[in-house]
C-alpha cells in the first residue's frame, strides 16, 4: 500500500445530479477500506442518496454523475490543486436518467453498472480500473407535483417574475404578485396583500418539496392526528409548484423557464423585516441521513460542539435587519482585515456563539428607528412596541414548546430552523388594534432539507433502531425549543416586569471580537430626576470612592429623566437615560486603541434591565448621544398571563405571581430552567 494511504484509506463514492445546466450533490459516502484482500478493492457502501424530482421527458435534462475517490491520492492532489479538493476525483462517469428509466421492464428498479477509467493522477489514464454499481428506483413520492391541487395556475400571478436574491441558503427567491383581487390559493379566502406568497427555486430546493407535499396531503387524512395538526400551525403556508418565466433586468425580456415552490412570504406587509434564523437541536446532522456523508456529518458535529448548539440546543444562523448596536460589533475590528469573505465568516461565528439571553435584547432593540415628529399620544414608543413583540414571542414559543412535548410521534427534523421576526421599520399607531400587531409577529418552523414528516402509520414501519434514532433527535429538538422559550421569558421578565427602578449602573467596556471584553470602568448613581448633565469618574472598585490604581480611568457623562406614558399604556412610567460621551478612557488594546461601548443597567431588588450603545472604533474620548428607555409596569401579570394563555390556562400558581415568575425564569439558567420545564410542561 502507498505511504499516503494513512491520509484517507479506502475509497469513497459520490453521486451528482445534473439538471437544466445545474449540478447538485445527492450523495457522498465515507471512505471505506478493508484489510481483507478480497474486499480491499471492492467496497460495498450500501448508501442511500437523497431523492430528487424526475419527470419523464425524453429530452435528456437529467443526468447522474458517479464518481469514486481513492484516498491514497488525496494528499498528492490536494497539494497540486493549491488547497482545493475539487480535483480529488480519480474517476467519473455520467449517465442519462431518461435512457435508464425508459428501458422496457415491469419494475421501477434498475441496476446500473458504470465503467470507471483512471484520470491523469493515476498511473494509466486509459486503463479500465473498475466499475461502480448503482440502483435507481422510480417511486411516486413526487408524483403529486403534477396533481391539480399542487400545481399552481400561473394565471393567479403577474408574470414573468423578478428574482429577489438568496436568503441564507443557496436557493434564490422570486417575487410573486397576485392579481387583483388577491386570494389564498389553497383556501380561496381573500387576502389583504398581493405579495402574500414568494417563489423559491425548485431546482435548489427539491429536497424540501416532499415535506411540503406530504403535509399538504395529510391535512385531510385520518393519519393526521391532532398533535401533528397543532405542530403544522407553525409551518409556512404552501400552495404548490408554479411553472413560470423569469423576467430580465429591463422587466420586458424573459430569461428562461422556472419551477417555483409557492410558499408564504415572511416579508409581506413589513416595512423592514427583522428576522432570526435559529437552527434547532444539539446535533444538526447524521451520517447517511438524507444524503449526508459521514465526513460531512463529522464536520457538522465539530461546528455543533464549537457553537451554542452544544450548550442550549440552538444557534443563531442568520439575523436580518440587525440593529446598529450589533452591526457595530465588528469581530475583525482590532486586526484591520477588510476581506468581505472573512468578515461574513467571522460575523456568522459570533452569531452562532450567542446565547439566548444575549440574542433577544438585540432582537428587540429599536433605537436606530427614527420617527419624524414623534408624538407619544399618537404612536407607541419603541419600548412599548418591543414589549408587545417580546410578549407575543414568549407566548408563541411557549405554546410551540408544549406542542412539541406532547408529540407521541417522534420527528427527525435535522438542521431545521425556527424563524422569529417582526416589522422593525415603523412604530404602530396607538389606535391600532393590538391583535393586528401580534398577528404580524412571526414564529415559524422552516428549512426541511434534511427532515421527514413522521406519522403514526409511518412509525410502525420503522425498525427499532430507526425509532430509537427518531426519539433521540426529537428529544434534542424539543430541548432546544425549551431553552429558546425560556431565554425569551427570562429577558421579558427582567425588562418588562418591574414596578420601579432604584439604581443606575453605567459600565464602559473595550470591545474585543476574539476574546472577552475588558472593563474600562464603571459608576453607580441613584435614580433621581436630573435637570442637568452628570459627569461621573469611572472606577474599578466596589464603590465610587475606591480606585484600582493611581491613574485616572476617565469619566462618563449622562442625563436621567423621568418619562410618562398615556393612560392606555401597560407602562406606568419609566426612565430615559441619555449616554452623552466619555473622556480620558484607558487604552486596553495591545495592538490598537480601545473600542469602547457602554452598558446601561437599571436595578431594583433582584431584577435588572440593561441596554448597550454602539461600539466606537479607536476612540478614547467617544461621543454617543444615545437615549434608552427603561419602563416600569402597572401590573406584573403580563408575563404570567402569556404563559397561562400558551398553556390553555392550566398553570395554577402555588404562591404569588412575583415569586412564581422569578423561580421560573427570572433567576439564572442553572437554578430556574428545570423549574421552568416542570411548571410549564408538567401541569396536567
Amino acid at each position: 500500500m502507498s505511504q499516503l494511504a494513512f491520509f484517507r484509506p479506502g475509497y469513497a463514492a459520490a453521486l451528482k445530479l445534473h439538471n437544466f445546466g445545474r449540478a447538485m450533490i445527492i450523495g457522498q459516502t465515507n471512505f471505506l477500506s478493508s484489510k481483507k484482500p478480497a474486499e480491499k478493492y471492492s467496497p460495498h457502501w450500501n448508501y442511500a442518496c437523497r431523492s430528487f424530482s424526475y419527470g419523464k421527458s425524453g429530452e435528456g435534462e437529467d443526468e447522474v454523475e458517479a464518481s469514486v475517490r481513492d484516498g491514497r491520492f488525496m494528499l498528492t492532489v490536494f497539494k497540486k490543486s493549491k488547497g482545493s479538493l475539487a480535483k480529488v476525483y480519480c474517476n467519473t462517469k455520467q449517465y442519462n436518467v431518461d435512457e435508464f428509466l425508459m428501458e422496457e421492464g415491469p419494475s421501477n428498479k434498475r441496476h446500473l453498472e458504470l465503467s470507471l477509467y483512471g484520470v491523469k493522477q493515476a498511473r494509466d489514464s486509459e486503463k479500465h480500473i473498475g466499475s461502480i454499481f448503482i440502483k435507481i428506483e422510480r417511486t411516486t413520492m413526487h408524483k403529486s407535483i403534477h396533481a391539480k391541487n399542487l400545481s399552481v395556475d400561473s394565471s393567479f400571478f403577474i408574470t414573468p417574475v423578478k428574482r429577489l436574491g438568496v436568503s441564507g441558503g443557496t436557493a434564490p427567491f422570486f417575487e410573486l404578485v397576485l392579481k387583483d383581487p388577491p386570494i389564498n390559493i389553497v383556501t380561496e379566502e381573500s387576502l389583504n396583500s398581493p405579495t402574500y406568497y414568494v417563489g423559491k427555486d425548485l431546482s435548489r430546493a427539491r429536497d424540501e418539496l416532499e415535506f411540503y407535499e406530504l403535509i399538504h396531503q395529510l391535512r385531510k387524512a385520518e393519519d393526521f392526528k391532532e398533535e401533528i395538526q397543532d405542530l403544522a400551525t407553525y409551518f409556512l403556508d404552501y400552495a404548490g409548484v408554479l411553472n413560470t418565466k423569469e423576467a430580465g433586468d429591463d422587466a420586458v425580456s424573459v430569461l428562461g423557464n422556472l419551477e417555483l415552490i409557492v410558499m408564504q412570504n415572511l416579508r409581506d406587509q413589513k416595512t423592514k423585516l427583522r428576522l432570526l434564523d435559529l437552527k434547532i437541536g444539539h446535533k444538526t446532522s447524521a451520517p447517511g441521513w438524507q444524503g449526508k456523508s459521514a465526513f460531512a456529518s463529522k464536520q457538522q458535529d465539530i461546528l455543533d460542539a464549537m457553537t451554542n448548539s452544544k450548550i442550549e440546543g440552538f444557534r443563531l444562523e442568520g439575523f436580518d435587519g440587525m440593529p446598529k448596536t450589533l452591526v457595530s460589533r465588528n469581530p475583525l475590528m482590532d486586526i484591520h482585515i477588510s476581506s468581505e469573505t472573512l468578515m461574513k465568516k467571522s460575523r456568522r461565528k459570533s452569531l452562532q456563539d450567542m446565547k439566548g439571553i444575549d440574542i433577544f435584547p438585540y432582537f428587540t432593540d429599536l433605537y436606530d428607528l427614527t420617527v419624524e415628529n414623534f408624538q407619544i399620544e399618537e404612536n407607541l414608543s419603541r419600548e412599548e412596541y418591543a414589549e408587545i413583540v417580546l410578549n407575543e414571542i414568549v407566548k408563541k414559543l411557549t405554546s410551540l414548546m408544549i406542542v412539541c412535548q406532547k408529540q407521541t410521534t417522534y420527528q427527525k427534523w435535522i438542521g431545521s430552523s425556527v424563524a422569529l421576526g417582526f416589522d422593525s421599520g415603523a412604530l404602530p399607531a396607538r389606535s391600532k388594534d393590538e391583535k393586528e400587531i401580534r398577528d404580524q409577529v412571526i414564529v415559524k418552523i422552516f428549512d426541511w432539507g434534511r427532515s421527514t414528516l413522521n406519522t403514526p402509520n409511518r412509525t410502525k414501519k420503522l425498525s427499532v433502531e430507526e425509532q430509537t434514532s427518531h426519539k433521540w433527535f426529537w428529544n434534542s429538538y424539543t430541548s432546544g425549543i425549551q431553552n429558546l422559550a425560556w431565554s425569551a421569558a427570562h429577558c421579558y421578565y427582567h425588562d418588562y416586569n418591574s414596578e420601579s427602578w432604584d439604581e443606575l449602573k453605567i459600565t464602559v467596556f473595550d470591545f474585543d471580537g476574539v476574546s472577552s471584553c475588558d472593563i474600562l470602568g464603571y459608576c453607580t448613581y441613584p435614580l433621581v430626576e436630573l435637570d442637568e448633565t452628570i459627569t461621573c469618574d469611572l472606577t474599578l472598585g466596589e464603590d465610587n470612592n475606591t480606585r484600582a490604581s493611581q491613574n485616572s480611568l476617565g469619566s462618563i457623562s449622562f442625563r436621567a429623566k423621568k418619562t410618562k406614558y398615556p393612560e392606555a399604556s401597560r407602562f406606568k412610567d419609566g426612565w430615559s437615560i441619555q449616554i452623552i460621551g466619555a473622556k480620558g478612557l484607558q487604552d486596553k488594546d495591545m495592538l490598537d486603541i480601545s473600542d469602547p461601548y457602554v452598558k446601561i443597567c437599571v436595578q431594583s431588588g433582584r431584577k435588572s434591565s440593561s441596554r448597550v450603545t454602539t461600539v466606537k472604533n479607536n476612540d478614547l474620548n467617544p461621543v454617543w448621544n444615545e437615549k434608552f428607555e427603561f419602563p416600569t409596569v402597572k401590573s406584573k401579570a403580563s408575563l404570567y398571563n402569556a404563559l397561562q394563555s400558551a398553556n390553555d390556562d392550566r398553570m395554577v400558581s402555588s404562591y404569588d405571581v412575583e415569586d412564581d415568575l422569578y423561580h421560573l425564569c427570572g433567576d439564572d439558567y442553572s437554578k430556574s430552567f428545570e423549574k421552568w420545564k416542570e411548571k410549564v410542561l408538567d401541569n396536567e
